[in-house]
Formats: C-alpha cells, structure tokens, sequence
C-alpha cells in the first residue's frame, strides 16, 4: 500500500459484529472474525441498503432489507455465487485497520454508485432501483420538495395515447354521466370528510377518506408505529393497530384509533377499549381463512411479548 488510510481501531472491533465505515465517498462494511478482518464494499447490490447495519449468520453477512446474502470472508453470495460486493486490500498495524488509498480512489472512478449525502436521506438512498418497487423514488422526491416544484396540481403527463386509437368526428360520444352534475370550480371548498357508524351513537369521523392500515408492532418497529400515527393524526385520520395488540405509545398519538381484533386475540383486554374509537375485524388473511398473520417465535421478545399478551418465543 502506497498511501494508507486508517478505517478503525482494531481492539474496538468485536467479533462478528459488522461495523459501517466512510472512506472519501465509498461505504465500507468492516467485519472482524477471530484475528482477521475483512473489508467489504459497504451496500447490498440489490437496494443498495447500508450492509453496517446487516447482521453475521454463520458465514454470512446477511442484508437488513431483504436478507440477501454475502460471505463476510469473501463478499460472494453463497445463494447467488455471481453475485458479490467487492472486497478491499487491508492491513493490520499499530493497533489500526488499514485500506489503500489508491483502491478505493479506482473503486470510485471505475464501480461506485454515488449518493448525494447532503440531499434528504441521502445516504440511504436506493443505488439500484427495482421495478417491483416503481414509485420509491418519486414518493422521495415528493417527501424533499412536496409539491413546490411540481405545481399545486401534482404531476400532469401527457396521456401518450396514438391518434389512431381515438374517436373521430365521425364517432362523436355522447357522455350524460359528465352532465349529470356539473363539477365545482378547482377553488370551490369541497368536503372530503367520511363517517364511519353513521347509525352508531359515536360515529368516527375521518377529514379525509383515507386511513393507516393494519401492521402490528413487531413487523414495524415502534418508532415507525408512532410516526405514522403522529402523522394521521395531523392529517386528520386514523391508524389501524394490526392484530398484534395496542401499542400504548401509538394508541397515544391518535384520536381516531382502529383497533384490529383477530383471531388470536393478542392483547385484548376490556378495559383497552375505552381509548379505541373504532373495531377492524378480521376474518381471515389472503387464502387462511380464520386465521391472521405468523410472527417467528425468535421475534417475539420484550415488548413485543409484552404488547401481544403472550410468552416470549
């Protein structure tokens, strides 16, 4: 190595344990195992999610998005061995670990996919986009600008349709449903409200006809539980509490609260129901009739357990 540069203190390392580092624009994963380290490229290939925060399983550094997997030795997937992150030259002296100025300076101009980290969550920034996922970037782009440099009216494209697909003068269409009640001016005060119990004796009312839907706590974490509370509730709606049992600090942040009562019935207790506004039954999910949702045992710990009603594991 010509130039060096110091990523981390070796004694600081543990075992196992993945650790994220930034070298000039370049994510590193740095992985100690017994007295070796390895020095990865630090995002996965598919969503490019930070691999720091993935976790050891066996040889494997898996990915904490979609559990992809990397051999932490090598950077190959075992799964996929045409899949790999690159791995960088590395040395171990004076209590430090090294890397080669020089690689990661080629690795840069020749591979790197570059994030803009001074943009809105711009590290986590997806560095390879995926059709199954067609509307991540413009809901990213929406949450940095909003509708400032889109105009009031949100996106407008041309419809693309071929001239030869559309009627002509000699099919001209009448529509009576367009005349059947004239439509308000764009600066006409509209109500966007929805009842819902509208024979009940506390009917819920929503300001938009729109609500969070059910996931319990334990498929989301419970600070994502409580913004997208925090966040209907300023938009005038509700949230729903998914069949694994209220969580008090989401329960907390709405006033319109939907409390989903399955067949597990997990943590359901009578007296909760004086802070629920409205019931989300549910009779089965996808193709199990009856039945909700599975959550791992390993899962199912802490306040999880706690939420749930039942025993860890």
């Amino acid at each position: 190595m010509n130039s060096k540069i110091a990523i981390y203190e070796w004694g600081k390392l543990e075992d196992r344990n993945p650790v994220h580092f930034l070298v000039k624009n370049t994510d590193l994963v740095v992985i100690r195992y017994d007295d070796n380290v390895s020095v990865l490229y630090g995002r996965c290939d598919h969503r490019g999610a930070l691999l720091g925060d993935g976790y050891i399983d066996g040889h494997n550094l898996i990915c904490g998005v979609h559990k992809w997997d990397y051999r932490y030795d090598t950077g190959i997937s075992e799964y996929n061995p045409a899949e790999h992150l690159y791995k960088f030259k590395t040395s171990l002296d004076g209590g430090q670990v090294w890397v080669d100025e020089a690689e990661i300076d080629d690795y840069e101009k020749e591979q790197l996919v570059a994030v803009n980290r001074e943009d809105y969550l711009g590290a986590y920034e997806s560095t390879h986009p995926a059709p199954e996922e067609p509307n991540a970037a413009t809901i990213q782009y929406l949450s940095k600008h909003g509708l400032s440099k889109l105009g009031h009216h949100g996106p407008v494209d041309a419809m693309g349709v071929g001239g030869h697909l559309l009627p002509k003068w000699d099919d001209i269409q009448v529509l009576p449903a367009q005349l059947a009640r004239l439509p308000h001016l764009e600066d006409v005060t509209v109500g966007t409200d929805i009842v819902i119990g509208k024979n009940a004796k506390k009917p819920l009312i929503l300001e938009i006809p729109l609500f969070v839907s059910d996931m319990s706590f334990g498929a989301l974490s419970e600070e994502a539980k409580v913004a997208l509370s925090r966040g209907a509730e300023k938009a005038g709606t509700g949230i729903c509490s998914g069949e694994g049992g209220m969580l008090p600090e989401e329960q907390a942040e709405n006033s319109r609260y939907f409390y989903e009562l399955a067949s597990a019935k997990f943590g359901f207790k009578m007296e909760l129901l004086k802070k629920v506004q409205a019931f989300h039954f549910k009779g089965g999910q996808g193709a199990k009739t009856g039945t909700g949702g599975h959550l791992p045992g390993h899962k199912n710990k802490g306040k999880i357990s706690e939420v749930r009603g039942i025993p860890e594991g």
